[in-house]
């Protein structure tokens, strides 16, 4: 072992170097932003440079028993946070190497500051640590030379020793104190304040500092901006945004606007106000870009936007643009932390048409494009942003149909003990989402929907709209029995199956959340209604369950791939479906229930569809919407130049299909059409409806037995809040 003198307690490792006094982390004399667990654990580390050091040790030492949380994932994040510092790989460490199923190992050449070498791998030195500051408990109590005189030299022994005893003491003191110290209470809502009444709302908010602007959209139309004060009262027009401006974000001081054009030289404009005048910020040659997904830095020196799988940094006036890092999936919605060091936004991985295999809140470290997960301890989170100063991360889950705000504290208390176990600020039955934050750093405005829809039945003789079953019926996606007298349909907005008579009589549950369904349908001999689940962390999958009620069974029970949009041949013996994979594009696939052998429908890749009632066709479209037909007889595909969602009649004599998914609505040309398979005519069965659209995808539709169109009309409520929280 090396002297322990050393008084200014820094250590060396190639560029780096580490402060053990004050806890912090340099590299070439630029601090290196580091939390206090990840250095913790590097301390004990490099106490025993070379040497192996246990997860268990590393858990006795560094994660008490009165800590929430897990501490595997725990001590992972600190790793992933420790080796970002140093710039460092697992698969090619530097600096830190994992030691598989024994712990983790300090490998690079350690030297004191200036002093020479204190420890390297394979060596018996050892780390020098400074006898004052953090790291004095590991110091050796020092031992005066002898004086010559037995009495002096036995006192010099003994003083060293009570004042051991007494360091002792005061630290079972002082730990008891720390042990029993009272625990930070949880975050809370003070009170909800409903800014506005108009009902309209389109998500997303902005603020300037003292208004928060939003768009009215009225149906069809692009709709109006309007502002609010951020203490309530009565909106006015924001006559200097235009209404086809995509709005993407205020600087931090309120003069100057972010937006997005979907076409012209330049994807970024700055709007100065109040002159009006706009200055084209040029991110060439990034591609790919969407609405709502460019923000300020704090500093509003810098711009962070994101494309279809990749995070940028450009400054203010469009110069210097760089790509930080790149995902596996497709990243939205940064947010800055308050010092500006990181970022955070949401990555989502969806294979097929409709299963999210993962979504993820990444941490970004803005200086080195280092990334990792960050832990939220709950389900398919989306990234909000921080309040108070950066001591709270806010973010929402969606659940049953409704989206909720959750909170989780990030930085440790002086005096108190900190949960650091998510805390659910909202719980229904009004969405909240589509925040921007309070300059105040308490306050958070919000877009508050409470969503609900009524189906309404159109009547070709008459061309007017009647609600569906007498009125409060809430629900899409139908299928019918072969005889007509059931069907079956999925809850909107909870996206759950039921069953009924054609009346409405009889109302059965089939599942329950947090499953959610999509594509139901009836089997020919009405035995069975097959759907496919919508996953929120994995593949979508196929299922067949009883009308009456039952467990849901696994269409593939042993299968890796996922499966969507089942439909039945006429004869009730085989199931075609579009299988996903995550290696691989959509294909349709027709299964034999009774042996079990697959075979594909030919040229398929990158399609869903269905199979016609009569047997003889399969309607498909691709990702973008192309409508494709596949006669089963010669084998070919016809591309029927629509792009259009679809169904058939129930005598697959009529293929149906609408453009009422669009914005705006083209009055002239949208609508509900249908066209007949022998001879190809297409005619209009009605226009634009006079009313708003939902659905669980776009607009909710269907058709009775008898060829009656159903429409299912938004009632749903969006106006803006202000949510104020109580952050202790």
């Amino acid at each position: 072992m090396g002297d322990r003198n050393t008084t200014d307690g820094k250590v060396r490792a190639g560029l780096f170097e580490i402060d053990l006094s004050s806890g912090e982390l340099y590299k070439s004399g630029r601090k290196i932003a580091l939390q206090q667990l990840p250095f913790r654990v590097l301390w004990v580390l490099i106490e025993r440079p070379g040497e192996v050091v246990s997860r268990e040790e590393l858990r006795r030492r560094l994660w008490p028993s009165d800590t929430f949380g897990a501490f595997d994932e725990g001590l992972n994040t600190a790793m992933s946070k420790l080796r970002a510092a140093f710039g460092d790989s697992a698969d090619n460490p530097r600096f830190i190497e994992t030691v598989p199923r024994r712990g983790y190992r300090f490998i690079a050449p350690l030297t004191r500051n200036g002093n020479g070498s204190v420890g390297t791998a394979g060596n018996e030195g050892d780390v020098e640590l400074p006898a004052t500051g953090p790291a004095a408990r590991y110091v050796s109590p020092q031992v005066p030379e002898s004086t010559g005189k037995p009495g002096l030299a036995l006192a010099a022994k003994r003083r060293p020793l009570q004042a051991l005893a007494a360091g002792v003491v005061l630290a079972c003191l002082l730990l008891a104190v720390w042990s029993f110290r009272p625990t930070l209470p949880p975050p809370h809502v003070l009170r909800v304040r409903q800014l506005t009444r108009l009902g309209n709302l389109q998500a997303w908010l902005y603020s300037d500092g003292p208004r928060i602007y939003f768009k009215s959209v009225p149906y069809d139309v692009y709709g109006q901006w309007r502002s609010i004060s951020v203490e309530g009262g009565e909106s006015s027009p924001a006559n200097d945004i235009k209404s086809d401006w995509y709005v993407q974000d205020f600087s931090p001081n309120g003069s100057e606007l972010l937006i997005l054009q979907a076409s012209g030289r330049a994807p970024f404009w700055k709007v100065f106000f109040p002159s009006g005048s706009m200055q084209a910020l040029d991110p060439t040659p990034v591609s790919g870009l969407s609405p709502g997904n460019a923000v300020w830095s704090p500093d509003g020196e810098s711009i962070a936007f994101v494309d279809d799988f990749g995070l940028y940094i450009m400054k203010s006036d469009g110069s210097k643009v760089r790509k930080v890092a790149t995902f596996e999936g497709s990243p939205a919605r940064p947010v800055w932390s308050p010092d500006g060091h990181r970022i955070r936004l949401t990555v989502e991985k969806i294979v097929g048409s409709s299963s999210l295999m993962g979504r993820t809140v990444m941490e970004v470290e803005v200086a080195s494009g280092a990334s990792h997960p960050v832990a939220l301890g709950v389900d398919s989170p989306r990234a909000l942003g921080w309040l108070r100063g950066g001591n709270y991360f806010l973010f929402t889950s969606r659940e049953s149909g409704v989206t909720n705000i959750w909170a989780i504290r990030e930085t440790p208390d002086g005096l108190r003990k900190v949960d650091r176990r998510p805390v659910r600020l909202t719980a229904g039955p009004i969405s909240f989402d589509w925040p921007v934050m309070g300059r105040d750093g308490k306050t958070m405005f919000v877009v508050g929907s409470l969503r609900r829809a009524e189906m309404q039945r159109y009547d070709r003789k008459t061309g007017q709209f009647e609600p569906f079953l007498g009125g409060g019926f809430s629900g899409n996606t139908f299928t019918y029995s072969r005889d007509g007298k059931w069907f079956a349909y999925l809850a909107y907005p909870e996206r759950t199956l039921w069953r009924c008579r054609a009346d409405g009589q009889q109302r059965l549950q089939l599942t329950f959340g947090p499953m959610q369904m999509d594509w139901p349908s009836w089997s020919p001999d009405g035995k069975q209604i097959a759907f496919n689940t919508r996953g929120l962390t994995r593949m979508s999958k196929g299922y067949l369950i009883p009308p009456n009620g039952g467990a849901p069974q696994l269409l593939f029970p042993e299968s890796s791939t996922g499966e969507e949009r089942l439909s039945w041949s006429p004869d009730g013996k085989r199931i075609m479906y579009s299988e996903v994979s995550p290696s691989a594009p959509l294909r349709l696939r027709i299964l034999d229930l009774s042996t079990r052998q697959i075979t594909d429908v030919p040229d398929s890749e990158g399609l869903a569809g269905d199979w016609s009632p009569d047997g003889d066709y399969i309607a498909a479209h691709d990702a973008s919407g192309n409508l494709k037909l596949f006669d089963l007889q010669t084998r070919r595909w016809t591309d029927l130049g629509l792009n259009a969602e679809f169904w058939w009649s129930m005598d697959g004599q009529y293929l149906y299909f609408h453009t009422l998914n669009r914005t705006p609505l083209d009055r002239d040309r949208g609508g509900l059409f249908r066209m007949r398979i022998s001879d190809g005519h297409v005619e209009k069965v009605l226009g634009i409806p006079p009313f708003q659209l939902a659905g669980t995808f776009g607009a909710g539709t269907g058709m009775t037995p008898d060829g009656a169109p159903l429409l299912q009309k938004d009632l749903t409520t969006s106006d803006a809040y202000a949510l104020d929280l109580d952050l202790p």
